[in-house]
């Protein structure tokens, strides 16, 4: 039972990866933007700079909740949340490719959600309770999900990993 919590907890840990492609910030797309491979390639080596400090980080929370220590853990996964959001900005920076705001839009409503679930676990992460834990990562897990899906359809690859994807 601890080690499947502590494996959904990972789970939690890495949903962040994907919000690296997305934000509430609307920017519109202008008529010489990118073309959308040109936009996603540049996203995705944002995304995938994040990663390795995520995947490093991700590590550290399963360690801290293993032992107990439950304020390293949030720590940790803090470090995640200011990661990704790094990796946001910069990819927010970016001017959009023509005709793809709607989209773009929605992922990113998708992923200021998944950033809201993440911030409020880290407060029952330092809680230290391991049922709560659980709990708070079970309910941010479809959202992650949801997000998931608009990047994958939208065609991202490393702004669009999860725990499962490696």
């Amino acid at each position: 039972m601890v080690k499947a919590s502590i494996t959904s907890i990972s789970v939690v840990a890495l949903m962040v990866l994907l919000a690296a492609c997305g934000s509430s910030d609307t920017k519109t797309a202008t008529a010489s933007g990118p073309s959308k491979a040109d936009y996603i390639a540049e996203a995705d080596t944002s995304c995938k700079v994040a990663n390795a400090t995520v995947e490093t980080s991700t590590a550290e929370v399963t360690g801290d909740i293993t032992k107990g220590d439950f304020v390293a853990a949030a720590a940790a996964t803090q470090k995640i949340l200011e990661t990704q959001q790094a990796s946001l900005d910069a990819v927010k920076a970016l001017p959009r490719p023509s005709g793809s705001d709607a989209e773009l839009n929605a992922l990113f409503a998708a992923q200021d959600k998944t950033f809201v679930a993440v911030a409020a676990f880290i407060e029952v992460i330092k809680g230290g309770n391991i049922s709560e834990i659980l709990a708070g990562s079970q309910k941010a897990l479809p959202l992650q999900s949801a997000a998931e899906e608009l990047a994958k359809k939208f065609g991202f690859k490393s702004c669009a990993i999860t725990a499962t994807d490696g």
